[in-house]
């Protein structure tokens, strides 16, 4: 049966047919028997749900989706990716409506750059549930999106370490949401806990950000947006540290009318300032309010 969104309950009701009534009666829906699988692989066969049943690994990226409708339950396994060169946990291209959910997403060489545990690209209606990712290296990020529309991430935790490395990143994908997140920078400089590029109507809610957590290097970034006009801020919790400025929220060049409200932020560093929220000159009628903020640094605090 069909069971698009990966529920293990097929979508459609059972009929059965009770010869002595002559009638069919529809009372409850059967239950979908899920692709057990054990390797990476392609996953390329629309509206069906693939379950690990053991951890997995693979030298560049793990899983390739393919079709629309798929839904990747791990089910708590380890899916370890980007082992021996860049590569992704999963990979959807082209493909709509995917889940993928309970999986803890490794990635421990350091050496290797370029990377990311979850990539979406021209592929919309996503959900990204309940993942844990721990990645070490330089640009290595947690989730990343590319055109990838309305895509809904959720419950899910990430430690990314090395320079240039981003806990999310949303580009060119408007009307998504991240809300209850947890996201960790650490061991880095210009590390971004959530970047939002050149995308409308995102909504960031109750995420707790921590950029440049431990041996913060220079300048780090709670929330980011840039070129990103019509979002909502609210409700998070944002802790930046490092050695050079550090931004809870920075709302840079040409994002105007976002909304950055009742969000708790603490900027702290050892080097020129830290600053709770800025807006760069060339951002207008963005409404900020509610916010309790506190920094601390040797100077220039704001």
């Amino acid at each position: 049966c069909t069971d698009a969104d990966g529920d293990n309950i097929c979508d459609t009701q059972l009929n059965h047919t009770f010869e002595s009534q002559g009638t069919n009666n529809t009372d409850f829906y059967p239950l979908a028997k899920p692709n057990l699988i054990s390797s990476c692989q392609t996953l390329g066969t629309a509206n069906t749900v693939y379950k690990l049943s053991a951890s997995v690994f693979f030298y560049d990226t793990c899983f390739n989706i393919t079709a629309s409708g798929v839904t990747l339950d791990c089910d708590g396994f380890t899916v370890e990716y980007a082992n021996a060169s860049s590569g992704y946990g999963v990979n959807i291209t082209g493909a709509n409506s995917t889940v993928v959910k309970n999986c803890f997403f490794l990635k421990q060489n350091a050496s290797v750059s370029f990377s990311a545990a979850i990539h979406a690209t021209k592929a919309n209606n996503s959900r990204f549930l309940s993942n844990t990712i721990n990645s070490t290296g330089n640009f290595s990020n947690g989730i990343q999106l590319f055109t990838a529309n309305f895509t809904n991430i959720t419950l899910n935790t990430v430690n990314v370490t090395m320079n240039f490395s981003y806990g999310a990143v949303v580009l060119l994908s408007g009307g998504s949401n991240l809300t209850s997140n947890t996201i960790i920078t650490s061991y880095g400089g210009s590390g971004y806990g959530i970047n939002v590029t050149q995308s409308s109507f995102v909504i960031l809610d109750r995420n707790n950000v921590t950029a440049g957590l431990l041996s913060g290097g220079a300048t780090n970034y709670g929330i980011y947006l840039f070129g990103s006009s019509s979002n909502t801020v609210t409700a998070n919790t944002i802790l930046t540290n490092g050695t050079d400025i550090n931004y809870g929220v920075f709302i840079s060049t040409n994002s105007n009318r976002n909304k950055i409200s009742d969000n708790t932020i603490r900027t702290t560093g050892s080097a020129t300032g830290n600053e709770g929220i800025e807006i760069a000159t060339t951002s207008y009628y963005n409404n900020v309010t509610g916010n309790v903020i506190s920094t601390n640094g040797t100077s220039s605090n704001f």
